[in-house]
């Protein structure tokens, strides 16, 4: 296992001296929004839905160059089915969090139209594509081990040096770009996933850091298994990132490319709200030295998946149903995680949002998830705040959390809130027992909290069931005492470390540092990569 421990580089940097790298960051991404504006009111990069090509998978397959959704040329594989944008365009949900997001295919949205990326404030279409792999008539996914043979890339000095270039893309003419992997040529990996996640309006920020949770557990490799219903949503950012994937294939495996992604788009959520409550590409005070580096490249591709990382081994995914001892026992063993390390962990549900529609939490219509005004995708500690309280230091504060069934029968009728367009569930989505407060919100937002967040305040133990339906997740204790059922007992384990990361936001983003670095290399020894400060 790579450590992982910039404490004393962090702690060493005086506090009134401002970051370099993270100086360059913000003035990199103001003055990419600038000219992406200017590029936009001028006619220049406008994104359109094009017919992609389908063919049928097999072996011996060959890699083609086909016309990506907005234009952009890619290097695919014959195994990847493309599915033709519908009339009346295609709306993806505009966030995803850690357990699951919308995918493909689930909502086609009719009525009001988004936007393309040439119409002001507008965002860019989204096209789906399917991944087949055929078997006995059966689409299954290709399963196979992470290859041990594939070298350790090594850098040049002079790429090294490129590589490590985090700073400002003045000299980059946004109208000059092409739209495939050229696109990314004079670009540092950091810069090129930068302008990604910039075009995307920030929309991409919780897809990477889900997919760089869900890559890792058994080991980074840059393989997702998309047949396991576990991994709905991730279709999107896995084909996003392609053609950064291929403009960089020379220097990074996909995996390290990944890595990178889950690193930027935590760095994209140090965000700062204005007094108007609108967000500033300026981090908040005192976090100069907070900047996600990559501190290791030369992580190996599995095999059996295709050229975007699709397919390879099926990995388990942790149930959203996890006592307090199974969810420490999970990431102790997966990422030799320590107490303190898995409350962190969990602390990345800030800057995500739950779609129902995908895996089955969340509320119907609406992007929510377990904080208040999810959808802005901030980094820091309201999670913990949201579930024990905003006021006082022990549990006596903790809002009055409520469990209920999520029905999510196929053909439930449900009104859009963004568009207001009438919606219906489609089949395959799991019924499930999640948590709800409405009382921590202004307006009528409502936080959800599944039992494995739960677990990080209330002990579970013996009190998890399945259902007469077949439904797991149902909880015989509550949340406070109520008439007719106790309350569950305290996680004492780690209600301690919830209340200290509730109470210091410095300490929580300090530690959730250190921990997304410690996940990114899971699977690897100090000897199987090589360290670089990207």
């Amino acid at each position: 296992m790579i450590t992982y421990d910039r404490r004393e580089q962090i702690l060493s940097e005086p506090i009134s001296h401002t970051n370099a790298k993270a100086e360059k960051h913000g003035k990199a991404t103001k003055l990419f929004k600038e000219k992406t504006k200017s590029a936009k009111s001028n006619g220049s990069n406008t994104k359109g839905g094009s017919k992609m090509p389908s063919t049928k998978s097999g072996k011996g397959e060959t890699i083609t160059d086909v016309q990506h959704k907005s234009g952009k040329t890619i290097k695919m594989a014959d195994d990847i089915k493309m599915k033709e944008a519908k009339a009346g365009k295609m709306k993806e949900s505009k966030a995803e969090k850690i357990t699951g997001t919308k995918t493909k295919g689930t909502t086609t949205k009719s009525g009001k139209e988004k936007g393309s990326a040439s119409q002001p404030g507008g965002k860019s279409e989204k096209m789906s594509i399917k991944h087949n792999i055929s078997k006995g008539g059966k689409e299954v996914a290709a399963k196979s081990t992470k290859s041990a043979s594939t070298p350790i890339p090594s850098l040049s000095t002079q790429e090294a040096e490129n590589a490590a270039t985090q700073g400002s893309l003045s000299d980059i003419d946004l109208s000059e770009l092409q739209k495939g992997p050229e696109k990314y040529a004079g670009m540092s990996l950091r810069q090129a996933i930068e302008v990604l996640i910039e075009e995307s309006e920030r929309e991409l920020i919780p897809k990477y850091l889900r997919l760089g949770f869900h890559d890792c557990v058994g080991g980074c490799d840059g393989c997702v298994d998309l047949e396991n219903p576990d991994n709905n949503g991730l279709l999107e950012p896995i084909e996003e990132i392609a053609p950064i994937v291929e403009a960089f294939k020379s220097q990074y495996s996909r995996a390290d490319v990944w890595a990178m992604a889950t690193l930027v788009s935590a760095d994209k959520s140090l965000v700062a709200l204005d007094e108007n409550g609108e967000l500033v590409d300026e981090r908040p005070e005192g976090l100069h030295w907070l900047h996600f580096p990559l501190t290791h490249v030369g992580r190996k591709d599995c095999e059996g998946a295709d050229s975007m990382g699709i397919g390879g081994p099926d990995i388990e995914m942790p149930s959203n149903d996890l006592t307090t001892h199974e969810l420490l026992t999970f990431f102790g063993d997966e990422f030799n995680f320590s107490t303190d390390e898995t409350v962190a962990i969990m602390g990345a549900h800030s800057v995500a949002v739950a779609s129902r529609t995908n895996v089955g939490f969340g509320n119907l219509g609406k992007e929510e998830g377990w904080v208040c005004h999810a959808e802005e995708y901030i980094l820091d500690n309201r999670y913990y705040a949201v579930l024990v309280g905003d006021e006082g230091d022990d549990v006596s504060s903790a809002p009055n959390w409520e469990l209920e069934f999520v029905d999510n029968s196929e053909g439930i009728e449900y009104i859009d809130e963004e568009d207001g367009s009438t919606q219906y569930l489609e089949a395959g989505i799991p019924h499930r027992y999640q948590w709800f407060n409405t009382d921590q919100c202004d307006g009528n937002e409502r936080p959800i909290m599944t039992n494995t967040d739960m677990a990080l305040v209330r002990d579970l133990t013996g009190h998890i069931s399945t259902d007469n339906g077949g439904t797991d997740g149902k909880v015989s204790c509550a949340f406070k005492q109520e008439s007719g059922k106790k309350a569950c007992p305290v996680a004492h384990e780690t209600m301690q470390k919830v209340l200290e990361y509730k109470m210091d936001k410095t300490l929580f983003l300090f530690e959730f540092e250190q921990v997304l670095g410690k996940m990114i290399n899971n699977g690897y020894s100090d000897d199987e990569l090589q360290a670089v400060d990207l």
